[in-house]
């Protein structure tokens, strides 16, 4: 994660070396994990090519070995990614609304939830709020976002839910996200705000 800090080389150079380490000992679950992380890094530099190719190269290893349901976080990588496989952005959309989803379906039934079966959701409600304008369909993917992160130990919840506040009070996250996204799609369907 030394990219994080903005040692992209550093961080590259380890990932090599480990990955090459899996490869000799043929250690497919943690090359999976290698792929997934190679996936991250190209993301954060922008990469979006070489990001989705080594998502895509962690799922079908993932795949073969059975592992979708607990490497789960690869279709958050594979939504985030996708954007590189279509110039046209309703079929780069359609296969993250895809993969967010399925992500999202086995994230739901998991014990123990993790921080990026969140995330699907939250995309989700991103998408359909900002880019297809479908109040309905996003409520409900922030209400399940929401059940989800409620299962998460408390300090994440709310490191989480409510990373926009400040961090000393305790407020309704969801009453917060439902304003925030009412005030956007009255702005963006040209309603007029009701005062009360």
């Amino acid at each position: 994660m030394l990219w994080v800090q903005g040692r992209y080389e550093e961080g590259f150079r380890i990932l090599e070396e480990i990955k090459a380490i899996a490869e000799r000992l043929c250690d497919d679950e943690r090359l999976a994990q290698i792929h997934y992380t190679f996936g991250w890094y190209h993301y954060d530099k922008l990469e979006l090519d070489r990001a989705l190719e080594h998502h895509q190269k962690c799922f079908n290893l993932c795949q073969r070995l059975g592992r979708l349901e607990t490497m789960r976080r690869v279709y958050w990588g594979l939504g985030q990614s996708c954007r590189a496989l279509s110039k046209d952005v309703s079929v780069r959309r359609s296969k993250a609304i895809e993969f967010h989803q399925e992500g999202l379906r086995l994230g739901e039934v998991a014990e123990p939830v993790h921080f990026y079966d969140v995330h699907n959701a939250h995309f989700l409600w991103l998408i359909y709020l900002f880019q297809l304008g479908d109040w309905a369909t996003a409520m409900c993917y922030l209400e399940r976002a929401e059940a989800m992160a409620r299962r998460l130990p408390e300090s994440l919840h709310m490191t989480l839910i409510m990373g926009w506040t400040r961090p000393l009070y305790r407020v309704d996250s969801m009453s917060i996200a439902r304003r925030t996204a009412k005030r956007s799609y009255r702005r963006r369907h040209g309603h007029q705000r009701r005062h009360t």
